[in-house]
């Protein structure tokens, strides 16, 4: 909506297995090519990339990939990613363990007045940005507490397990 189309970037990746796997091969958004020595790779109707054969321990493949180019301007005219999405899709990353009330209502203030999923998102990592530290040290979780509650209310201090555990709980309510 009003920005041209944009190209999208080329990544390239290469993975090595530590340990043998199932025949799924990891990539980025829009996997272009892919350089194995495996006579069969195929993509199925979700998406995925695969081959005739279970990946070994040692096996070494490239992803070359073409990643759509985002901007400000285009995730926000993607609006309300629930109502533009497929709902099997919204089903499957909008599940939540128990959530506390406090928790739901932090996320419910942080997404009012917002006109997009994008918008959500960047007032949700702004409050966890003004308003919790960064710690390789935490303190222990007390018994019978949550530790996204604790994180967001009591300690406010954390490593990328408990902000990214937050942020994405935060939004699935949302």
């Amino acid at each position: 909506q009003g920005e041209p189309p944009v190209p999208g970037e080329e990544l390239i990746q290469t993975f090595a297995l530590e340990v043998s796997g199932p025949n799924l091969i990891f990539a980025a958004s829009q996997p272009a090519q892919v350089y194995i020595p495996q006579a069969a790779v195929f993509q199925t109707p979700d998406g995925a990339v695969r081959t005739g054969v279970e990946l070994e321990r040692g096996a070494v493949y490239t992803v070359v990939s073409r990643r759509p180019r985002s901007t400000p301007g285009r995730l926000r005219a993607a609006g309300d990613a629930v109502r533009t999405s497929p709902p099997e899709l919204v089903a499957r990353y909008t599940k939540l363990p128990q959530v506390p009330e406090r928790v739901r209502a932090l996320a419910t203030e942080l997404s009012q007045g917002q006109a997009s999923t994008y918008d959500t998102v960047l007032a949700m990592q702004r409050w966890m940005g003004e308003n919790t530290q960064y710690s390789l040290d935490i303190p222990p979780l007390p018994a019978g507490e949550v530790s996204v509650e604790r994180f967001l209310f009591v300690d406010r201090l954390g490593f990328c397990e408990q902000i990214a555990s937050a942020l994405t709980i935060m939004l699935r309510t949302q």
